[in-house]
């Protein structure tokens, strides 16, 4: 969540509409991983209370490809604001 709010708090010379798109990806991961955890908290505490295995995280590839994502539309913006 701190890099979009630093994107958009900061004079970063990026292409205004890349820059604004990668703080919204930054924000709205964050928020997923907020979500993930909470919700990875209940499955982890039910699984424990019933003798069941642990599952993992089940948001990883979804956060790693917004990562890229975002982080593509940074470099895209930095080139085209040159």
């Amino acid at each position: 969540m701190a890099a979009g709010v630093v994107l958009e708090s900061l004079d970063v010379p990026i292409e205004p509409n890349l820059r604004l798109f990668s703080a919204f990806v930054f924000v709205a991961l964050a928020f997923l991983s907020a979500l993930q955890a909470w919700l990875g908290w209940f499955r982890t505490e039910k699984a424990i209370r019933s003798g069941e295995p642990l599952n993992g995280p089940s948001v990883g590839p979804l956060l790693t490809v917004g990562m890229l994502i975002a982080m593509t539309a940074i470099v895209l913006g930095s080139i085209l604001s040159f």
